[in-house]
């Protein structure tokens, strides 16, 4: 069920920019619910949502110049390409990253004894910084 709400769409007329432009995407969702929040960061600071309904993203926000430095350094230091986590769970946070065709994608639950605490701390602080920026 992950995999399928991780499976994501573009238009063909942002498709070329996507493939040609670094970016992550974190997300979470599930519980009771069953609801899930999903947003890509471009190495730019374009941030965009996922509509799960329309299966498309939407421009979201853009991140101002420090926060964007800020958030790609943190995301490359922590270097998300060395993990190997598949756990989800009732309530599922993921990140996936994806640069030239190459992808990798980490996902965790609360019970999930993994990841590490720098892996929860960069999601929950880039998450805060997202849904925060307007």
């Amino acid at each position: 069920m992950v995999t399928l709400l991780l499976a994501t769409g573009c238009s063909p007329k942002n498709n070329a920019t996507r493939k040609n432009m670094e970016s992550f995407i974190i997300g979470s969702g599930g519980g009771v619910s069953g609801l899930y929040e999903q947003y890509r960061i471009f190495e730019n600071g374009k941030i965009e949502q996922y509509n799960f309904e329309t299966k498309s993203y939407q421009s979201y926000t853009n991140l101002s110049a420090s926060a964007n430095s800020s958030v790609w350094n943190a995301f490359r230091s922590l270097d998300v390409k060395k993990f190997e986590i598949d756990d989800p769970g009732n309530y599922t946070y993921y990140i996936k990253w994806e640069n030239n065709g190459t992808m990798q994608k980490i996902l965790w639950s609360d019970e999930t004894a993994l990841p590490l605490k720098e892996l929860r701390k960069f999601f929950a602080d880039t998450e805060f910084l997202v849904k925060n920026t307007q």
